[in-house]
């Protein structure tokens, strides 16, 4: 990635499934004044991609995540680059990776290297469940099982942070929600 092309936002979508998986798709948007990705040929865009691919599993893998305690690690499984225009780039990141869960109370951490971020950003979580505290710095709102945040900026400054959601797992009886909306 060329010097001159700066992250100008970030915006992350998580799905938490019951049986453990967390499915995640992160985009970075970037601005872009001399076009360096929209230059790029194909053989060029792919090695970028491995290199973006790389760069972002090293971050991951420098994180602590733990569904109940027990660690589990997150893995890249696709990066796509695209294009908003010739001057705005995005990157896309589709990353997963699976947890146990329980029944009632289940608790998803995230502890990392604290960091600054100059550029926008908002996170939505989808859970199995009702979330039942969180402590998450940042702009962040609850509705029921969906979890937002977001911010102008964030600053991360240099001590680790944990990221720590609640959640009550609900097991639904698939056929009583389904009569609900088409009867007996």
């Amino acid at each position: 990635m060329s010097d001159r092309v700066k992250p100008v936002y970030a915006r992350g979508f998580f799905s938490v499934s019951s049986d453990g998986w967390v499915n995640q798709l992160v985009v970075f948007y970037y601005y872009d004044p001399e076009s360096y990705y929209a230059g790029l040929s194909p053989d060029e865009l792919s090695k970028e991609r491995e290199t973006l691919k790389e760069n972002m599993q090293y971050f991951l893998d420098q994180e602590r995540i733990a569904i109940n305690g027990k660690v589990t690690k997150a893995r890249v499984r696709i990066v796509r680059i695209g294009l908003i225009s010739t001057n705005y780039p995005f990157v896309e990141y589709v990353i997963d990776f699976k947890g146990e869960t329980r029944r009632g109370e289940n608790v998803y951490e995230n502890e990392y290297e604290r960091e600054v971020a100059e550029y926008p950003y908002e996170a939505l979580w989808i859970f199995p469940g009702q979330v039942t505290s969180h402590s998450l710095a940042g702009n962040v709102k609850v509705f029921n099982n969906v979890f937002g945040a977001h911010g102008k900026s964030w600053n991360r400054d240099g001590r680790s942070g944990v990221d720590k959601v609640q959640v009550v797992k609900v097991h639904y009886d698939i056929r009583a929600y389904l009569r609900m909306f088409w009867g007996p």
